[in-house]
C-alpha cells in the first residue's frame, strides 16, 4: 500500500461516521451500475402461489 493511501485511511478508523457513510455510498453507486456491491447473488423469487 502507498505511504498516501495508509494516511487517507487512518482518517476513516477515527469517524466512524465517515467510513458508515462511504460503505454506503459505495453500495449505492454500485446498484446505479447494475452491479452487486458485494458480489453477491440475486435471486429470483417465484410468485406467491394462491
Amino acid at each position: 500500500m502507498p505511504a498516501g493511501a495508509a494516511v487517507r485511511y487512518s482518517d476513516l478508523l477515527a469517524d466512524p461516521l465517515r467510513a458508515a457513510s462511504d460503505l454506503i455510498a459505495s453500495r449505492i453507486a454500485a446498484a446505479m451500475q447494475g452491479k452487486p456491491a458485494d458480489g453477491g447473488n440475486v435471486v429470483a423469487l417465484k410468485p406467491k402461489a394462491g
